[in-house]
């Protein structure tokens, strides 16, 4: 069996002052990194990973851009804020995993389907906006946000919101189910219209991602 498949990227952290980028052994076996490449796409700018650099199960470790930290790019803006995406090799250079964000993810992420309250009544717990992931990446969409083209209905996701590889997630109009994210606009009345209506997903600079209409 192959434990390194446990190897994930969780997060990339794009903040001016202390870029870096965060692993995650998510198996049950310490897992050996030696030899193992981070690429970041837009600047090419690689790491690879010396001798003794062990992964052990539950633990997680952080490169940084610049050289602030012991594992580090030696680089300065190598992450593009607007978009980008990071990859991980093993040694044999097989890639691993890729995480995606901002403009980068554009055409990885869609608005799969907006369940409204059909009944327009009190209890609309049932009406929600579904995302889906399309790819293989993990998607961050801090800051994103679905807003209705027509009316008031908006929501922003909050920083560390993420999109597994080919998964999706709901965010319900007043409804909150950690099954499916655990997001909720906390609205007090029904937000979607039954026909001749628009969703629309944005990226943290409000640039369109997805429209769903119907």
């Amino acid at each position: 069996m192959d434990h390194t498949q446990a190897i994930e990227i969780v997060n990339v952290d794009r903040d001016k002052v202390a870029q870096h980028i965060e692993l995650c052994n998510k198996g049950e076996h310490i897992c050996d990194l030696n030899g193992w490449c981070l690429e970041i796409a837009s600047s090419a700018q690689t790491f690879t990973f010396g001798p003794d650099t062990i992964l052990r199960p539950g633990e997680e470790l952080s490169v940084y851009i610049d050289r602030r930290g012991e594992l580090s790019f030696n680089a300065a803006n190598a992450l593009n804020r607007r978009g980008d995406r990071v990859l991980l090799f093993d040694a044999h250079r097989e890639l691993r995993y890729q995480f995606v964000y901002g403009q980068s993810a554009h055409n990885l992420v869609i608005i799969s389907d907006v369940h409204c309250d059909s009944q327009g009544g009190r209890d609309f717990s049932d009406e929600y906006v579904e995302l889906f992931n399309m790819s293989d990446c993990r998607v961050d969409i801090s800051g994103w946000q679905i807003r209705a083209v027509k009316g008031d209905a908006q929501f922003i996701f909050p920083k560390g919101a993420q999109l597994a590889p080919q998964a999706p997630i709901r965010v319900y109009s007043n409804y909150i189910d950690p099954q499916t994210g655990g997001y909720s606009i906390n609205s007090p009345r029904a937000l979607w219209r039954t026909s001749n209506e628009s969703c629309q997903l944005l990226d943290d600079a409000e640039r369109e991602v997805s429209r769903y209409s119907f």
